[in-house]
């Protein structure tokens, strides 16, 4: 092989080493199962290695306690108080110990890891003190099971060390499985949304298709014969009525309120009636139909004629009152309302769910980032 062809596979070696991985998105969840579960493989032969690691902490400790216990330091140069201080902190130490492969004994089976930093950290803050004060006179036996612990410390170090990648790998793969899972929650919403949405747009379309039958019916009324005849009627009686407000106007001026009140000044509800009619005739003659001023009138032997005319536009107006058509198509018209009024609110529930559509997008879009960065550690890219 020549010299440039050596180089040039060098370097395109180098290349396929670099170039990332593609995965597809839809078929992260296969690509997470199986990487997770080859890891986890990989992580629990991992944890039995520490265990068996712990399992020899505890089995070197066991054996060493029964040595601490018969220490006998009745022979030391020291006062009895000291000697005393040192008993009472040599049996509070290796209370510690027992308390220690206690926790090592009831470690978690599945991530001993886990556990291992909260337990010695406990073991340590507690038992430092104790083992400070027992070492005043008491070195060799106590610094063996310092050398013991501090071997352990080494040992699961060196494990962690050599198997760093794993747990690297394991916690950007779980974190990857997180988001994925929250990306399902996400879809789970939206599908739920669309369905809403769905039964909405539904409805709404009944109600369109209800007033659009409903404004069929008015049309087909209004041109009905029946329709058109009683509109007609209505026509002819507003004439009536503009032309009973002018008589009325008339009738009006015909009339000497001044003269009335001098008849009947000393009756203050006279006085009022006399009042009313004479600054809002209009409006007082269709609020008691004129019987009020009609009885002053009589009681005052006020003109014949104008009691007479008064009497007949009451008649009149009772009779325009009383002129009162069904209208069938404003019946009609309501329910369009109330229905279009249902519309609005089905509409504005419609806009709501679209809000919320587009935010679980938004946080959608940031999970696929989230991810893709996580992937990039892995020398992956999503596709």
């Amino acid at each position: 092989m020549g010299i440039r062809n050596f180089i040039k596979k060098i370097f395109s070696s180098e290349e396929q080493v670099k170039e990332k991985e593609k995965i597809n998105l839809s078929k992260l969840e296969s690509w997470i199962s199986e990487n997770k579960q080859e890891l986890e493989k990989k992580e629990k032969e991992v944890s039995e290695s520490i265990k068996f690691r712990i399992k020899s902490l505890i089995s070197e400790l066991e054996s060493h306690i029964p040595i601490l216990e018969k220490v006998d330091i009745s022979h030391k140069k020291a006062e009895e108080k000291i000697k005393l201080v040192v008993k009472e902190n040599l049996s509070l130490y290796v209370r510690y110990l027992h308390k220690l492969i206690e926790s090592l004994k009831s470690i978690n089976e599945e991530k001993p890891l886990d556990s291992l930093d909260i337990i010695f950290d406990d073991f340590s803050k507690k038992s430092e003190i104790t083992y400070q004060k027992a070492t005043f006179l008491i070195g060799k036996e106590l610094g063996r099971v310092k050398e013991i612990i501090s071997q352990f410390s080494k040992d699961i170090k060196e494990i962690v060390n050599q198997n760093n990648e794993i747990y690297s790998k394991i916690r950007i793969i779980r974190e990857i499985e997180k988001k994925h899972k929250e990306r399902k929650n996400i879809e789970d919403s939206e599908n739920k949304i669309k369905a809403q949405q769905e039964q909405i747009n539904l409805r709404i379309n009944d109600k369109k298709s209800a007033i659009n039958i409903l404004n069929s019916e008015i049309e087909e009324i209004k041109k009905s014969k029946d329709y058109l005849e009683k509109k007609e009627a209505e026509k002819e009686k507003e004439k009536e009525k503009e032309n009973l407000i002018k008589e009325i106007a008339k009738l009006r001026e015909q009339i000497d309120f001044k003269h009335l009140a001098g008849i009947f000044h000393v009756n203050e509800k006279k006085m009022k009636t006399i009042k009313d009619y004479s600054e809002h005739f209009l409006q007082s003659l269709e609020t008691d139909n004129g019987k009020s001023l009609l009885n002053l009138l009589i009681e005052a032997n006020y003109s014949k004629e104008v009691q007479e005319k008064l009497q007949v536009l009451i008649n009149r107006q009772k009779e325009i009152n009383n002129f009162n058509q069904k209208d069938e198509t404003l019946e009609l018209e309501s329910e369009i309302k109330k229905i279009e009024h249902e519309i609005i609110i089905l509409e504005e529930e419609n806009s709501r769910l679209e809000k919320a559509k587009d935010k679980l997008a938004e946080n959608n879009k940031n999970l696929i980032e989230n991810i893709k960065k996580e992937l990039e550690k892995l020398n992956l890219e999503i596709i």
